[in-house]
């Protein structure tokens, strides 16, 4: 039975409603001493938001990581971490919302102008270039 080489799960308190805390991740660093997991939760305002919730990380390939010290994990190490609430309750999760069409629109106008800027620089550029070469 082939098992990979971390195993991700949310250990839910005792009021959670499991089927609310579905969720996938990704390892978004992994360097020699550390390694982030992004959660990106189906429901993130009904994560720890009446008790807390836990992730739990199962190494099930142990001998492939080592800990601070260089010593390689104990066989099917496990690390269970607090989940903090996603999403603040209350009147603020409507503005919370909003907030994220704000940004990708703010975000969409930045690149657009660092392009258009590298378009009219690049331009400047080689005519600088043209002239200088005649």
């Amino acid at each position: 039975m082939n098992k990979t080489a971390i195993q991700v799960e949310i250990v839910p308190n005792d009021v959670s409603d499991t089927s609310m805390l579905l969720f996938d991740y990704e390892i978004t660093e992994f360097g020699k001493e550390s390694m982030t997991v992004q959660l990106n939760f189906t429901n993130a305002k009904e994560v720890s938001s009446n008790a807390t919730d836990y992730i739990k990380v199962t190494f099930w390939g142990w001998w492939n990581f080592t800990d601070t010290e260089g010593l390689t994990f104990a066989p099917e190490k496990v690390i269970t971490q607090e989940i903090p609430t996603q999403i603040p309750l209350g009147p603020h999760v409507d503005w919370i919302s909003g907030l994220g069409e704000v940004t990708q629109i703010s975000v969409t106008v930045a690149i657009t102008t660092s392009l258009l800027t590298s378009y009219c620089l690049d331009g400047s550029i080689n005519y600088v270039i043209a002239m200088l070469e005649n």
